[in-house]
């Protein structure tokens, strides 16, 4: 164990000395830096008129939706809000400069937002629309079960979610909740860019060797090269783990930091208004942190392991980047269910809140497992294979290659 331990140290250092590695890493804490503060700063505009800053802006909105907590979602609260906006004296044209919008509509903004989410309505339609408690529950349960039919689920699945659905407890109350609403919006692209900094740094672990001849050097080693393989896919998947660790600190301190940690037991139905299932907008934050480590560590693995095969870190970086745009571009027909499913459930098409809380399950005889339960193991089956997989190519190359 202490050789390993040595080893181990050792891969971490020729990995932490390779100059790309620390390019890469301050580039994506560039990246991510930039992005949490241009978010908050800047002028906001209106038709082309500068009307308030985007960190004011911001921290007005957080405030009229803080006043709004703990009130049911009700006839009342959506009576309200209609009165507010039929204040407005023009609503066809730019009303979200006038005084009538500011005092007396914006304070329900994010009921009136809520409603166009949930019943699929254009700005215009819920301006118009007749305020009504039991449409506004009823139309989301049928777009609900509309998108089941869309997605081709089979009767017992039909069955689960309805269960799922009829522990949700109505009318919904609203709460404040921005941080965890914002942390699970940014969670695909900050997933994005984890995977292509983690390829980029780990591409030459083992591709270095062939590209430097210094393959041939573990021929002496006293342990064999066995160890030497799983020294380097220990630190390769420890970089991994630092790259999604680094990521989540700085969205958790960017985003909970500005919005509050408020929030931690809302229905994440105030994101996802057609996934039934009782989760809370914290537990699922949670989730996805686990998930994006654990994506990384795989690709980690993959990225590692095609650079050995193919005996270049270019080469394999051009197949993970390869995927990632087809991950992007690529759609299967929802018809084709078994395939469309594994196709999202992919590395690099999971890392977005869609997939992660897809109403696809995997199972049968009324046993159903979510794709945030189920693709975790997959992903450790795989995982596993592939590096005892890379360990036979490993193993193997230099006596019959040079």
């Amino acid at each position: 164990m202490s050789h390993m331990g040595t080893l181990y140290r050792y891969e971490i250092k020729k990995i932490l000395c390779k100059k790309l590695v620390w390019v890469a890493f301050f580039a994506f804490l560039a990246l991510l830096l930039a992005q949490e503060i241009l978010s908050e700063t800047g002028t906001y505009y209106v038709a082309g008129k500068a009307v308030d800053t985007y960190h004011h802006r911001n921290v007005v909105e957080r405030g009229y939706k803080k006043a709004l907590s703990g009130r049911a979602i009700d006839q009342e609260l959506l009576d309200e809000m209609a009165e507010g906006f039929a204040k407005i004296p023009d609503k066809t044209g730019v009303y979200g400069i006038t005084e009538e919008y500011e005092k007396y509509a914006r304070p329900y903004a994010c009921i009136f937002n809520l409603v166009r989410d949930w019943m699929d309505m254009r700005e215009q339609e819920v301006l118009e629309w007749e305020p009504d408690e039991r449409q506004l529950y009823a139309v989301r349960e049928k777009r609900m079960e509309a998108a089941w039919e869309e997605q081709f689920l089979s009767d017992g699945e039909k069955e689960f979610w309805q269960e799922k659905n009829g522990a949700l407890v109505l009318p919904a109350v609203w709460e404040y909740s921005d941080g965890y609403i914002v942390y699970l919006l940014h969670f695909g692209e900050l997933g994005m860019w984890v995977i292509l900094f983690v390829s980029v740094s780990l591409s030459g672990v083992f591709a270095g060797e062939h590209t430097k001849r210094t393959d041939q050097l573990l021929l002496t080693s006293a342990k064999g090269k066995d160890m030497v393989y799983w020294a380097k896919i220990l630190a390769g998947s420890s970089v991994a783990i630092v790259y999604s660790l680094v990521a989540l600190a700085i969205e958790l301190l960017f985003t909970f930091g500005r919005n509050g940690v408020e929030g931690f037991g809302v229905e994440i139905q105030f994101v996802l208004p057609l996934y039934p299932y009782p989760l809370t907008l914290g537990k699922a934050c949670l989730i996805v942190g686990g998930i994006l480590c654990l994506t990384s560590v795989l690709m980690s693995i993959i990225v590692m392991v095609v650079s050995e095969r193919l005996k270049s870190g270019i080469a394999a970086l051009a197949i993970v980047f390869g995927f990632v745009i087809a991950g992007m571009l690529v759609f299967i027909p929802r018809q084709y269910r078994v395939l469309a499913q594994i196709w999202d459930w992919l590395p690099t098409a999971f890392l977005s809140l869609r997939n992660v809380f897809d109403v696809r399950t995997f199972g049968g005889f009324g046993h159903y497992l979510v794709s945030w339960q189920v693709v975790p193991i997959f992903y450790g089956i795989c995982g596993v294979g592939i590096v005892f997989l890379g360990k036979r190519v490993y193993r193997n190359y230099q006596v019959s290659g040079r």
